[in-house]
């Protein structure tokens, strides 16, 4: 690694801001959702930029891992070996319509933008370079498969951006063999995509708007290139572990994920049968359960949840004390674990409610009475909950001081509401049930309430608040809606009472 003067950083910095030639010093961001395959096609760019020598890292950010939801591939280049994230985006790939204009206006001016031609996304800023691409007409070419074309689309943009950063075409190929190794289908399908991003950029784009260039070097010799998560699988592994245990769509999943993959491979006897077994539990609670138990019976166990908090179920109380603001807070993007708060929530919930619940129960000295007490029991949770909720979400005066916002966003009292509202549906009165006749009605009114919410929720909403109401409610109806005084058997739940 060299070290320069901070005059010679800010002359480079100039030189980037002002369009000359930026060599081997460059930062891509790939913004797309996850569940789209686009995670091989990064880890392809990544490598091909690698195997020309150049000092490169990659690094996934994710609010969630559940399938469809934004996700962003940062892979840092730099010929001095500086390669942590880099705050500022020279070269963004914009895949994701949600996210395509917030990613784009939150660029410097002179970055270089390749995106779905159909997203027009050149229209948000005049001082960017745009490369638009017709990714879905591409890979209609490539095969008719639609989830196939979804796919393929990821590679093509690795096509794209190899031949406007000057990546040598054969170290992609290798890159790509690599990934796809013992896949000889995947392997023709990807490299026909890569070929035809490269080709409809030869044939469309002046690659000479692009300040950015990757020239060999020969700083990587004798270094591999390999994520953490799966380097803490190797260690896990050589470390003698036997029995793993884990949850998914979590920042940890890919941990045990690559662990089962290098166990399938090293750790099967002479006989082929495996020496170990990777489980998937319900939740962080369970495997971590499993673990212990699978210690106790002698093996060498591990599991690997998000973090010790969310195991725990306190993500939401250590979100709340470090002062996250939620999921629309500056930098929300930027904290994996940020989900974790809801898992939390709803086991607290879990936690305390049937203990109210039995409580309940037993103050009445017969069914009925006991009835009338638990449904004055869940109603009054409801209503202390919600008001609660309304209350530390416009916040003023002494409240405020205490955050009150961030208290209604991750505390269990005031989101309790939400769960109970389902409960409430359940000690309903039979009588209350709607016949089949009307079912269908609050179907349809609940499902306009939730896609009301899809529509007019955005970034200046305070939530949860009075707005949560409109997606709980909503919900409610739907289940209401889907149980009837009529039926028999297990859609009697709601209201069996």
């Amino acid at each position: 690694m060299s070290y320069k003067s901070p005059q010679t950083l800010v002359v480079e910095e100039e030189q980037r801001g002002s369009g000359g030639a930026v060599i081997n010093d460059f930062s891509i961001q790939v913004a797309t959702v996850n569940g789209s395959g686009s995670q091989s096609s990064n880890t392809v760019l990544m490598r091909s930029i690698f195997q020309m020598g150049i000092p490169v890292s990659g690094k996934n950010l994710f609010p969630s891992n559940i399938a469809g939801l934004p996700t962003w591939f940062t892979i840092r280049a730099n010929k001095d070996g500086w390669i942590a994230r880099r705050k500022e985006i020279d070269f963004l790939i914009a895949m994701n319509p949600e996210t395509a204009r917030e990613d784009v206006m939150g660029l410097d001016p002179n970055r270089v933008v390749v995106c779905e031609e159909t997203l027009k996304a050149n229209q948000y800023r005049p001082d960017l370079t745009f490369f638009p691409v017709p990714f879905t007409k591409l890979a209609t070419g490539i095969t008719p498969d639609s989830r196939l074309r979804k796919l393929l689309a990821n590679m093509i943009y690795v096509g794209v951006v190899g031949h406007l950063l000057e990546i040598d075409p054969a170290e992609m190929e290798i890159a790509l063999t690599k990934q796809f190794k013992g896949k000889a289908k995947a392997v023709t399908l990807n490299k026909t995509a890569l070929e035809a991003g490269r080709k409809f950029a030869e044939n469309n784009f002046d690659k000479s708007t692009v300040p950015y260039r990757c020239q060999r070097m020969n700083a990587t010799n004798g270094k591999i290139i390999i994520d953490g998560n799966s380097a803490a699988a190797l260690g896990c592994m050589f470390a003698g572990v036997t029995v793993a245990t884990w949850y998914p769509i979590t920042p940890s999943s890919s941990l045990c994920e690559a662990l089962a993959e290098y166990m399938k491979e090293y750790r099967i006897d002479q006989e082929g049968k495996a020496t170990f077994a990777v489980v998937q539990a319900e939740d962080e609670l369970a495997a971590v359960g499993m673990a212990l138990g699978a210690g106790w019976a002698g093996a060498r166990s591990m599991t690997s949840p998000t973090a010790i908090a969310a195991a725990l179920f306190g993500a939401n109380a250590y979100l709340y004390r470090a002062g996250v603001g939620g999921y629309f807070a500056p930098a929300a993007e930027l904290n994996p674990l940020l989900h974790t708060w809801s898992l939390s929530v709803e086991e607290q919930f879990y936690f305390v409610m049937p203990l109210l619940v039995l409580a309940g129960w037993h103050l009445g000295r017969r069914r009925r009475a006991s009835l009338a007490v638990l449904r004055t029991l869940v109603l009054g949770v409801v209503l202390v909950s919600f008001t609660a909720c309304v209350a530390f979400t416009y916040a003023h005066g002494y409240v405020a001081h205490l955050n009150g916002y961030r208290f209604a966003f991750y505390s269990p009292i005031t989101r309790a509401w939400e769960f109970a509202a389902g409960l409430a549906l359940v000690v309903l009165p039979r009588r209350w049930l709607p016949p089949k006749t009307t079912r269908v009605v609050f179907v349809i009114a609940g499902l306009g309430l939730i896609g009301a919410s899809l529509v007019f929720y955005s970034k200046t909403t305070l939530f949860p608040g009075g707005a949560a109401l409109v997606p709980v409610a909503g919900t409610a109806l739907v289940i209401y809606g889907g149980t009837s005084a009529d039926a028999a058997g297990p859609t009697r739940r709601p209201g069996a009472l």
